[in-house]
């Protein structure tokens, strides 16, 4: 009496295994970067609400911004990003597989959290795409 397998039921076992990748990988795939869309827009918006909540409290009595490039968004003092008090910057990560397009710079009024100018940011992954709506009153609508 043999304990073990044959190398035919080995050979069916992989082969099964190797089809159901092949189906789910496809599912899993769009499924990971809805995931990474959906991540990259909570943190856009987060940093959007805390550049704006700096303004409204006049931190350092200065105008707050928001920087966004492939893969990073910075929270800056000042005007403009190119204008900025550098020492406070705040520095986020964002997923790189993630394309941000339409404004890539907005700046808070302080005391107001005005905007100028309003506009919208898009996220987008390979499959879909995520808009986040800034009016000229500063207010985040997604």
């Amino acid at each position: 009496m043999n304990k073990g397998f044959t190398l035919i039921e080995l050979i069916i076992v992989i082969c099964i295994f190797l089809l159901l990748g092949t189906i789910f990988w496809p599912i899993g795939a769009s499924f990971y970067q809805q995931e990474l869309l959906s991540k990259a827009e909570q943190q856009v918006i987060w940093i959007l609400k805390q550049a704006r909540a700096n303004a409204i409290n006049q931190k350092n009595n200065s105008a707050f911004g928001v920087h966004l490039s492939a893969g990073e968004a910075v929270i800056f003092q000042g005007d403009d990003f190119s204008s900025r008090a550098i020492i406070e910057d705040v520095n986020y990560s964002l997923p790189k597989v993630v394309a941000i397009n339409g404004l890539n710079e907005i700046i808070f009024a302080p005391n107001t959290g005005m905007v100028s100018p309003a506009g919208s940011i898009i996220l987008s992954s390979a499959q879909s795409n995520k808009e986040i709506i800034i009016n000229e009153l500063g207010v985040i609508d997604y």
